[in-house]
């Protein structure tokens, strides 16, 4: 969840859609 949160501040808007994804993989 950490990693998720860094790639949302450093990617923005873009990334947030892949950081979600990533979350469901990881679930």
């Amino acid at each position: 969840m950490l990693v998720i949160s860094v790639l949302n501040q450093k990617g923005g808007s873009g990334k947030t859609t892949i950081a979600t994804h990533l979350a469901r993989a990881f679930q």
